[in-house]
């Protein structure tokens, strides 16, 4: 009787790729990192399917190479697998980021030079004050511009010019670099009203359909993008009511660009409160990691686990030299609570260097958490709480310019009868 057959071991490419407990993001290709360094046979199987290649770079930091693949003829395609209601649902009430390719691909090709554009104007800080000053004619009625910019203490903004009004709280608009290192040339602009960060969260819900107003009379785009019939259907069956698009900011991600790991969301949102974010990529592409929290502590329980074991050695004497220090981030994991809630603060607590280092991001990317964002493509970030939330990492994608408006949605109750005006 001859010996039985040992199974052929299962090649790398396999491991990760086809791995059963792998996150699978319904509408977005699969992604890979890959090195120059690594086993000949996987690049060659990363080859042999990939779509395009992106490298990863963000404020003087390398975070390692992707790879977008193609593998229909293996029968798996999620780009052309429909997300039902009862999907979407799902993912919506367990914090997962729902991916909606192509939905604006027609607004996409119709605003993006103009989007772009923009950008190149904002670029100095005189940029706002001109642009804002030939587009008086299309501001709502009863606003204001004024005359001169804002005090501003934030070092990365470039302008801030009030739209004052008689019968609330003033608006504005700000266009800042997104950092303050030189490689960077990435902007924003954001229309809002109030005291920043104290009034993000307010309640004053006509404040709130003012700052869409003036949105949607000036950035490119923006208003087809709260009226595409389909985008909003699929908003309705997740909100249960008519979703409101406010506190839009329009990003124009360069080279080196890009934010780190954090969430959009606000403590215990109630009913009108911020329910999410919708990012809608209108030019360009940019690269995300985006999850639950809850699936961002699971990865990070498993990378702590693995160093615990002795793998990637040098990243833990890097991060905790003193082998007492680690024990006790261990031991903070095993309090599930509290470690969430330290994911959940700006910066990861004592384990946002592990989050913001590449050799992270390649481990999220293997997980099925990458996610490259087209030209067209809307990705949702649900927020039911500073708990229950998607975080995200995002990157530029390539050389190109991009433009993209990201919106808080807000669900007015719908018992109220309010709806989007």
């Amino acid at each position: 009787m001859s010996p039985k057959r040992k199974a052929p071991p299962v090649p790398l490419f396999d491991q990760i790729v086809f791995a059963p407990d792998r996150e699978r993001v319904p509408g977005a290709r699969h992604v890979v990192s890959w090195d120059e360094g690594d086993d000949a046979d996987y690049l060659a199987a990363i080859e042999a399917v990939a779509t395009r290649k992106v490298e990863l770079r963000r404020r003087g930091q390398e975070h390692g190479a992707w790879a977008e693949l193609d593998l229909s003829a293996s029968g798996v395609d999620p780009r052309r697998e429909p997300l039902s209601p009862e999907d979407a649902r799902e993912r919506w009430e367990t914090d997962r980021p729902i991916l909606l390719p192509g939905i604006l691909t027609d607004l996409a090709e119709a605003c993006a030079d103009e989007g772009v554009a923009l950008g190149e104007r904002l670029r100095e800080p005189a940029g706002l004050g001109a642009w804002l000053a030939e587009s008086k004619a299309k501001l709502p009625e009863g606003l204001e511009l004024a005359d001169q910019d804002m005090q501003d203490t934030d070092e990365r903004t470039l302008a801030k010019r009030a739209l004052t009004r008689g019968d609330g709280p003033d608006l504005w608009l700000k266009s800042a670099r997104l950092s303050t290192f030189d490689g960077d040339a990435s902007l924003r602009l954001r229309a809002s009203f109030g005291e920043e960060v104290d009034d993000d969260a307010s309640a004053d819900e006509a404040a709130h359909r003012a700052v869409a107003r003036v949105a949607e009379a000036l950035l490119p785009g923006a208003l087809r993008v709260g009226l595409e019939p389909t985008l909003g259907a699929r908003l309705r069956e997740l909100l249960g009511a008519d979703p409101l698009f406010t506190q839009q900011i329009a990003y124009w991600n360069a080279p080196q660009g890009g934010a780190l790991m954090h969430h959009d969301a606000f403590d215990a949102p109630d009913n009108g409160g911020q329910v999410g974010v919708c990012y809608a990529q209108l030019a360009g592409a940019t690269a995300w990691l985006a999850l639950s929290l809850g699936d961002l502590a699971d990865r990070v329980t498993d990378y702590c686990e693995a160093l615990e074991e002795g793998e990637a050695d040098w990243v833990r004497k890097a991060l905790w030299p003193d082998r007492h220090d680690f024990e006790r981030s261990l031991a903070r994991i095993k309090n599930r609570a509290a470690f969430e809630l330290e994911l959940s603060e700006p910066g990861q607590g004592r384990f946002g260097a592990l989050v913001g280092r590449a050799e992270f991001t390649s481990f999220l990317t293997d997980c099925g958490h990458g996610v490259l964002v087209g030209p067209g493509d809307v990705l949702l970030l649900p927020s039911h709480g500073l708990t229950r939330c998607a975080l995200h990492s995002v990157f530029c994608a390539g050389d190109e310019p991009t433009y993209s408006i990201s919106s808080a949605l807000r669900a007015p109750d719908a018992a109220s009868g309010a709806s989007r005006q």
